[in-house]
Protein backbone atom coordinates (compact mmCIF):
# COMPACT_ATOMS: atom_id res chain seq x y z
CA UNK A 1 0.00 0.00 0.00
CA UNK A 2 2.74 2.36 1.18
CA UNK A 3 4.40 1.94 -2.73
CA UNK A 4 1.71 2.17 -4.34
CA UNK A 5 1.32 5.32 -2.78
CA UNK A 6 4.47 6.85 -3.17
CA UNK A 7 4.01 5.66 -7.09
CA UNK A 8 0.76 8.28 -6.91
CA UNK A 9 -1.49 5.84 -6.97
CA UNK A 10 -4.80 4.80 -4.76
CA UNK A 11 -5.52 1.23 -2.93
CA UNK A 12 -6.57 -1.88 -5.51
CA UNK A 13 -8.49 -3.52 -2.89
CA UNK A 14 -11.12 -1.07 -2.18
CA UNK A 15 -11.68 -3.14 1.89
CA UNK A 16 -7.95 -2.50 2.48
CA UNK A 17 -8.03 -0.28 5.93
CA UNK A 18 -5.34 0.94 8.24
CA UNK A 19 -5.33 2.23 11.35
CA UNK A 20 -2.62 3.49 13.61
CA UNK A 21 -3.28 3.56 17.31
CA UNK A 22 -0.42 3.35 20.41
CA UNK A 23 -2.21 0.85 22.54
CA UNK A 24 -0.12 1.17 26.19
CA UNK A 25 -1.11 -1.59 28.19
CA UNK A 26 -0.48 -0.65 32.03
CA UNK A 27 -1.39 -4.00 33.46
CA UNK A 28 0.38 -7.26 35.17
CA UNK A 29 -1.31 -10.60 35.66
CA UNK A 30 -0.55 -12.97 38.56
CA UNK A 31 -2.26 -16.44 38.24
CA UNK A 32 -2.44 -18.41 41.44
CA UNK A 33 -2.94 -22.18 40.53
CA UNK A 34 -4.21 -24.70 43.39
CA UNK A 35 -1.85 -27.63 43.74
CA UNK A 36 -3.20 -29.31 46.47
CA UNK A 37 -3.74 -33.15 47.02
CA UNK A 38 -7.31 -32.80 45.36
CA UNK A 39 -6.35 -31.75 42.01
CA UNK A 40 -4.67 -35.40 42.15
CA UNK A 41 -8.55 -36.22 41.22
CA UNK A 42 -9.38 -37.98 37.77
CA UNK A 43 -11.65 -36.10 35.30
CA UNK A 44 -11.97 -38.87 33.02
CA UNK A 45 -10.28 -41.73 31.53
CA UNK A 46 -6.87 -40.99 32.53
CA UNK A 47 -6.85 -37.25 32.88
CA UNK A 48 -6.56 -35.37 35.87
CA UNK A 49 -7.13 -32.08 37.27
CA UNK A 50 -3.68 -31.81 37.59
CA UNK A 51 -2.96 -31.93 34.21
CA UNK A 52 -5.84 -29.42 33.54
CA UNK A 53 -4.11 -27.01 35.26
CA UNK A 54 -0.59 -27.73 33.82
CA UNK A 55 -2.14 -27.04 31.01
CA UNK A 56 -3.89 -24.33 31.37
CA UNK A 57 -0.02 -22.40 32.75
CA UNK A 58 1.18 -23.77 29.89
CA UNK A 59 -1.36 -22.07 27.51
CA UNK A 60 -1.37 -19.00 29.97
CA UNK A 61 2.42 -18.59 29.22
CA UNK A 62 3.01 -19.00 26.04
CA UNK A 63 -0.13 -16.42 24.98
CA UNK A 64 0.92 -13.56 27.58
CA UNK A 65 4.59 -14.34 26.87
CA UNK A 66 3.70 -13.85 22.88
CA UNK A 67 1.41 -10.50 23.75
CA UNK A 68 4.44 -8.82 25.38
CA UNK A 69 2.27 -8.86 28.56
CA UNK A 70 3.57 -8.56 32.43
CA UNK A 71 2.96 -11.73 34.59
CA UNK A 72 3.77 -13.99 36.81
CA UNK A 73 2.75 -17.62 37.49
CA UNK A 74 2.52 -19.13 41.17
CA UNK A 75 0.89 -22.22 43.07
CA UNK A 76 0.11 -22.94 46.09
CA UNK A 77 -0.68 -25.89 49.09
CA UNK A 78 -1.10 -26.04 52.47
CA UNK A 79 -0.39 -28.07 55.52
CA UNK A 80 -2.02 -26.17 58.70
CA UNK A 81 -2.27 -22.46 58.97
CA UNK A 82 1.82 -22.16 59.66
CA UNK A 83 2.93 -24.08 56.82
CA UNK A 84 1.28 -22.67 53.65
CA UNK A 85 3.54 -23.34 50.34
CA UNK A 86 3.81 -20.38 48.11
CA UNK A 87 5.47 -21.31 44.69
CA UNK A 88 6.71 -18.79 41.94
CA UNK A 89 6.68 -20.79 38.83
CA UNK A 90 7.34 -17.52 37.34
CA UNK A 91 8.39 -14.19 38.59
CA UNK A 92 7.09 -10.84 37.34
CA UNK A 93 10.46 -9.88 36.45
CA UNK A 94 11.54 -13.71 34.46
CA UNK A 95 11.27 -14.31 30.82
CA UNK A 96 8.93 -17.34 30.19
CA UNK A 97 11.59 -19.43 28.95
CA UNK A 98 12.15 -23.43 29.12
CA UNK A 99 13.27 -23.01 32.56
CA UNK A 100 9.50 -22.02 33.49
CA UNK A 101 8.53 -24.79 31.05
CA UNK A 102 10.39 -27.17 33.20
CA UNK A 103 8.98 -26.04 36.38
CA UNK A 104 5.39 -26.00 35.11
CA UNK A 105 5.91 -29.75 34.20
CA UNK A 106 7.40 -30.70 37.25
CA UNK A 107 4.47 -29.77 39.29
CA UNK A 108 2.49 -32.08 41.92
CA UNK A 109 -0.24 -32.62 43.81
CA UNK A 110 0.78 -31.64 47.61
CA UNK A 111 -1.34 -30.84 50.93
CA UNK A 112 -4.01 -29.13 51.72
CA UNK A 113 -5.84 -25.63 50.30
CA UNK A 114 -5.96 -23.15 52.37
CA UNK A 115 -6.97 -20.74 49.78
CA UNK A 116 -7.31 -17.35 51.52
CA UNK A 117 -3.46 -17.12 52.97
CA UNK A 118 -2.35 -17.56 49.22
CA UNK A 119 -4.57 -15.14 47.64
CA UNK A 120 -3.20 -12.55 50.69
CA UNK A 121 0.32 -13.22 49.79
CA UNK A 122 -0.99 -13.44 45.93
CA UNK A 123 -2.16 -9.76 46.44
CA UNK A 124 0.74 -8.45 48.46
CA UNK A 125 3.57 -9.31 45.60
CA UNK A 126 0.76 -8.08 42.90
CA UNK A 127 -0.04 -4.89 44.80
CA UNK A 128 3.92 -4.18 44.70
CA UNK A 129 3.91 -3.80 41.02
CA UNK A 130 3.75 -0.27 39.03
CA UNK A 131 1.07 -0.62 36.57
CA UNK A 132 -2.37 0.97 36.76
CA UNK A 133 -4.33 -2.36 36.13
CA UNK A 134 -3.73 -5.40 38.21
CA UNK A 135 -5.62 -8.81 37.86
CA UNK A 136 -5.32 -11.83 40.20
CA UNK A 137 -6.54 -14.94 38.39
CA UNK A 138 -6.95 -18.26 40.81
CA UNK A 139 -6.83 -21.29 39.29
CA UNK A 140 -8.62 -24.09 41.53
CA UNK A 141 -11.07 -27.00 41.96
CA UNK A 142 -12.82 -24.15 44.03
CA UNK A 143 -12.64 -26.50 48.11
CA UNK A 144 -10.79 -24.46 50.63
CA UNK A 145 -9.83 -26.91 53.23
CA UNK A 146 -6.66 -28.20 55.35
CA UNK A 147 -6.52 -30.21 58.95
CA UNK A 148 -7.22 -27.56 61.48
CA UNK A 149 -11.10 -26.82 60.43
CA UNK A 150 -10.14 -24.46 57.90
CA UNK A 151 -13.10 -26.53 55.69
CA UNK A 152 -16.73 -25.71 55.51
CA UNK A 153 -18.20 -22.27 56.10
CA UNK A 154 -15.17 -21.23 58.09
CA UNK A 155 -12.97 -22.07 54.95
CA UNK A 156 -15.39 -20.34 52.34
CA UNK A 157 -15.73 -17.39 54.60
CA UNK A 158 -11.53 -16.68 54.79
CA UNK A 159 -11.24 -17.09 51.17
CA UNK A 160 -13.71 -14.66 50.06
CA UNK A 161 -12.40 -12.06 53.07
CA UNK A 162 -9.55 -12.56 50.96
CA UNK A 163 -11.26 -11.99 47.74
CA UNK A 164 -12.61 -8.65 48.99
CA UNK A 165 -9.23 -7.28 50.86
CA UNK A 166 -7.60 -8.00 47.13
CA UNK A 167 -10.21 -5.78 45.45
CA UNK A 168 -9.88 -2.98 48.46
CA UNK A 169 -6.16 -3.27 47.46
CA UNK A 170 -7.55 -2.14 43.86
CA UNK A 171 -6.81 -5.45 42.36
CA UNK A 172 -9.39 -7.21 40.17
CA UNK A 173 -9.57 -10.82 41.23
CA UNK A 174 -11.09 -13.60 39.02
CA UNK A 175 -11.45 -17.52 39.98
Amino acid sequence: FSVQRSMGQGSTDPNLYRQLHQTNRDLSTLLLADLSLSTDAFISGDRKVIDVIRESLYIFGECLSAAGERFSMTGFASKLRSHVRYYELKGFEETYDDTVRNRIYAIKPNYYTRMGAAIRYATQRLSMQKTGQKLLLILTDGKPNDLDQYEGRYGMEDTKHAVNAARKEGLVPFC
